[in-house]
């Protein structure tokens, strides 16, 4: 459980499992701005059975902004709720919903 990040194709792809708030935010932020610093786009992968609370939706939403500044871009798939869809969405970040 955690944050697992890899590098698949032309992307960097983080994995968040479990809880992902304030204990993890140093984490998650390392493994963005690892992401982003690669020069690849950003996907992250997001199951349901993941808690992600307000500190995490910050530091996505600036993952987000600082692709955005490189010509990047960060997306999100996963088999999510769809009460997070909708948060990230209205955060103006790029869903995907994967087919299981």
């Amino acid at each position: 459980m955690g944050i697992v990040l890899r590098t698949v194709n032309e992307s960097s792809v983080i994995a968040l499992e479990g809880a992902i708030d304030i204990s993890s935010a140093a984490e998650l932020k390392a493994a963005l701005l690892a992401s982003i610093s690669t020069g690849k786009n950003v996907s992250l992968s997001i199951d349901d059975d993941t808690a992600i609370e307000i500190t995490a939706f910050q530091l996505l939403w600036a993952a987000k902004q600082a692709a955005i500044a490189r010509g990047e871009s960060v997306t999100f798939s996963g088999q999510m709720p769809q009460a997070a869809i909708d948060l990230l969405k209205d955060a103006g970040l790029e869903v995907s919903q994967l087919i299981a």
